[in-house]
């Protein structure tokens, strides 16, 4: 073909919403074209890398022994209330009725349609382990569809299920993937990291993702500037600071009038950030708890979440605060709480002569020290970390880069075989889930 004839238009400037350097290039090559926010076409000469790196794909996939199929883009809304991700799924999920009223989704993942078809066809464990993936469209109404097609709303994803006898198994298929994936990135001529993510909406007893540092990411990474360790924002491990010395000072109160925020309180009082505690309240399905951290720090939401060993974790309105400690939200604080829950962060209980909040509207309590002052129900590390932080595996600094991910796999144990009753005989010719 001519090129004179081929369907590609070039162009000296991409539109001003095209933030990404990615993005505008991709505008300006040709390579794709808009047709709504997160909705792209791709090009022949798009279309053409879109390709490649698709054919990468199936040959590290065959090199494993996974099998390709092709899965519905519209699931039935009755897999997905079983598996329970009918509710948990926010508006990301696009549901709608057909004509006849059933309800329906479009596909934004597909573990619920793979198990269900696995359920039907393989019952027994001469079968397994099986590896099955495809390459499919997937829509997910992004509240912010920014990027160019990094963060599209319809996108392209190639996704791998495995079905196994057994945890020992499936941790070798794990593994398989681990090192498929390794080989794909590698032969894009990615320098990709490994780093330990959350399960997230998908769920699973643990997960890893594979992502490349980038200005315009909107993950987080923290990575040491000595040693490998490198860890997602919200799994990296915070280690204790050392016991702060110095002797404790006696409690007393002090006017904090109209001051509400860490950094107000911080300026008022002439004090660093991190010498003051903020007090936060959550509902969990066992009750409403305390959270303690440093004014510095932020709560992890998901780390909070595996210390109580609770499924349900929101924070606590205004309105349930002032009712339940009966004081003015910007002035609670840990002392006198020992009628609900308390949880500290392990970096409060190394530190001494601490300013927080005296659960009276306009005062403050100073020198306010853990164990003396508040005694806490659980410790453990609750927060994010911050820049600075120290290293977990060679003490040395850490920093904080921006992210994308490339892909991620999970250990999703039974979750899904147990909800949707997908289960087969074993040697023994007992029933077991996958």
């Amino acid at each position: 073909m001519r090129f004179s004839q081929y369907l590609v238009t070039t162009s000296k400037e991409a539109s001003r919403e095209a933030e990404c350097v990615s993005h505008q290039l991709m505008l300006r090559a040709g390579l794709i074209m808009k047709f709504a926010a997160g909705i792209y076409s791709y090009l022949p000469m798009g279309y053409r890398v879109l390709a490649r790196i698709t054919s990468i794909i199936e040959e590290e996939m065959e090199r494993i022994g996974a099998q390709r199929l092709l899965l519905p883009f519209v699931q039935p809304a009755e897999l997905w209330k079983k598996s329970g991700r009918w509710e948990s799924w926010g508006e990301e999920l696009v549901r709608f009725k057909d004509r006849k009223g059933a309800d329906f989704v479009l596909g934004p993942t597909h573990e619920e349609v793979i198990t269900q078809l696995i359920k039907q066809q393989i019952n027994s464990y001469k079968k397994l382990p099986v590896i099955v993936y495809q390459v499919q469209a997937k829509f997910r109404d992004e509240p912010r569809a920014r990027g160019g097609v990094i963060r599209a709303r319809e996108f392209l994803m190639k996704d791998a299920y495995s079905f196994c006898q057994s945890k020992e198994e499936a941790k070798v298929i794990y593994e398989k993937m681990k090192e498929a994936y390794k080989r794909v990135f590698s032969r894009c001529l990615l320098d990709y990291r490994l780093v330990e993510a959350d399960t997230g909406t998908m769920g699973g007893e643990f997960s890893h993702e594979f992502i490349i540092l980038t200005n315009s990411g909107e993950d987080r990474i923290v990575e040491c500037v000595r040693c490998e360790y490198v860890a997602k924002l919200e799994r990296a491990v915070c280690i204790t600071d050392e016991a702060e010395k110095g002797e404790r000072q006696s409690v007393k109160e002090v006017s904090t009038p109209g001051i509400r925020t860490i950094k107000e309180l911080s300026h008022f009082l002439a004090c660093q950030e991190r010498k003051t505690l903020k007090t936060i309240f959550y509902e969990t399905d066992k009750g409403l708890i305390a959270v303690l951290v440093r004014g510095d720090h932020y709560v992890n939401e998901e780390k909070l979440r595996l210390l109580l060993k609770v499924k349900e974790l929101k924070l606590a309105s205004d309105n349930l605060t002032r009712k339940e400690i009966g004081a003015e939200i910007g002035f609670v604080g840990p002392v006198g709480l020992d009628r609900n829950k308390l949880v500290v962060d392990n970096t409060v209980m190394q530190g001494k002569n601490f300013v927080a909040g005296a659960n009276k509207k306009d005062v403050h309590l100073i020198n306010v020290n853990p164990n003396r002052d508040f005694k806490p129900t659980l410790t453990g590390d609750i927060r994010f970390p911050v820049l600075g932080d120290s290293c977990p595996l060679c003490g040395n600094e850490t920093k904080i880069k921006r992210a994308i991910e490339l892909g991620q796999i999970f250990h999703l144990g039974e979750g899904y075989s147990s909800s949707l009753g997908a289960t087969f005989l074993d040697k023994m010719g007992k029933e077991k889930y996958f």
